[in-house]
This record gives C-alpha cells, structure tokens and sequence, in this order.
C-alpha cells in the first residue's frame, strides 16, 4: 500500500484542468484544497444543479457549467461528487466528452469500478476514492483504488489532487470496506471517544465547557504525537502509563469494560454494513 501527505506544489504541476460534477461538500472541499495548493481558478470547472451552489462558486472565481458534458472539456480530471444514486446517469452523460487521457476520479460511497466502467466508453481511466470528512480542513485520510486502465501519470494527477487535502493510501478495491472502518467511520469514533471524555469530566466535578476545552486539545495533542512522533501507538501509550498509576488504573478498568473489543466489533459491523449498502 503506498501512502503520502500533503504536496504544496504538486497539484499545479501535475493538473491542467480540474472538473468537478456535483460540488458539494466533500467534492467542493477537495477542489479548494487543490486552488489552495496552487492550481489557478481558471483552470477549475464546475456543474451543479443547486442555483445557491452555482452563485457561490461564481463569487469564488470559479467557472460554473450549465452541462455536465461542458464542464468534463479538456479536463485531464473529473471529480464526481453526486449522489452514489446518480453516478451512473452523469458519467452515461459525460463519457462521449471526455478527453483521451482524462481520469474520472469517484468519492460516491457503494459504486464499483466495475459499476463506472459499465457506464463509460471502454478504456476510460477511472479511480475510486474512500475520503473522510476531515478534508473539509486539509486534514483528512483517503484510500485511492485505480482502475485497470489507469496510468502512471493519471494516478499522478490523482495523487496530487488527494495530497492537497490530507493523506492517502493505494489499496485494492477489496479492502474498500475496511478502509471505511477504519478512516471512513473513524472521525466519528473519536468523537465519541471525547464526548465520553467530557461526560467524564463533568462527572467528576469539572464544568462542561473545561471538560470540553481539555478533552479536544488532549485529542488534538495525542493525534499531533501519533503523526509526528514516528512511535507506534501502543509505546506510546506505554510512555505515559506508569506502573500502578493513574492512566493505568484507568485504562485497565476500561478493558475490564470491553473498550477494544467494543472498538473492534464496531470496525466489523461498519464493514458488513457498508457491504450491504455497496
């Protein structure tokens, strides 16, 4: 499994057009990272249906396209960012205008390779994504699966693009569901997590605003050592629980409570469910 992070100049280099069908959310986050790496307004097309979306990205600097198949012109990639429901009706739409080398990059949650190469001329190069919602602020943890017609320099642009707003990882399409389980769903596990930890806070006296302020620079700072430190998790877990202390007692009374294995049969039951939705 390859992996990488954040390139600031990659994006330019590597992109000569950026189209993106659909900017919402997630889609519109990435294509601001990729302006906020570097690659010109001019050169980002966008189509949506939402009136309110359109104006916004207009006063953004950003062209907006009336056709999905006007937006995908010269583009050397296509983001799809509708609706898992819709994916294949848009590239039905696009693919007679799609140029030669462009790649269609797909963050819909459920929709195959298979599924998009069914809906597209033969030979287009399609890569689907599993993103995360912290690509809303550049931080977020994606997975990219290339299709079998994907090159090299695709799986550049597509690199770049990714890199723009977070890390990434190559993984098969097989292992899709975990990826969900792990980063997919992820965000949420530590919000859950800190939201016990306030709770906790309160419990023992403190006021929920504290509780709150302490709980999220404690989760911040443990992620800042996860990503900087270059240690594994459970040394440093290990550095910071004395023998007989406090963190010890505490994380003991939390196995004793299930905590891993509540962890690791939520991951299972994100991946089944996620199977059954895909």
């Amino acid at each position: 499994m390859e992996q990488s992070t954040n390139n600031s100049s990659a994006v330019a280099e590597a992109i000569t057009k950026l189209a993106a069908i659909g900017a919402g959310t997630m889609a519109g986050a990435i294509v601001k990272g990729a302006i906020s790496e570097g690659l010109e307004r001019q050169n980002v097309v966008v189509s949506t249906r939402s009136e309110q979306t359109k104006e916004e990205w207009e006063s953004f600097g950003v062209k907006v396209a009336d056709e999905n198949c006007d937006a995908v012109k010269d583009a050397d990639v296509v983001l799809i960012g509708v609706k898992p429901a819709q994916v294949t009706e848009v590239l039905g739409e696009i693919g007679a205008s799609l140029r030669d080398d462009a790649v269609v990059v797909s963050v819909a949650a459920g929709v195959s390779l298979d599924t998009m190469a069914q809906a597209l001329p033969d030979g287009v190069a399609v890569v689907r994504v599993m993103p995360n919602s912290p690509a809303l602020l550049r931080a977020g943890a994606a997975s990219l699966t290339p299709g079998a017609h994907v090159d090299e320099k695709q799986m550049e642009r597509v690199r770049a693009l990714f890199g723009a707003v977070g890390t990434f990882v190559e993984v098969q399409e097989q292992y899709i569901e975990a990826v969900t389980a792990v980063s997919g769903s992820g965000p949420a596990y530590v919000y859950r997590l800190v939201e016990a930890m306030v709770d906790g806070g309160v419990l023992l006296g403190l006021t929920r605003d504290d509780a709150t302020t302490l709980a999220v620079a404690t989760a911040q700072g443990a992620a800042l050592m996860l990503a900087e430190s270059g240690v594994r998790p459970g040394e440093l877990r290990e550095q910071v629980t004395s023998p007989g202390g406090t963190t010890a007692a505490a994380l003991a009374q939390m196995s004793r409570g299930g905590f891993e294995s509540a962890v690791l049969d939520g991951m299972v039951a994100c991946r089944d469910r996620s199977r059954e939705l895909g």
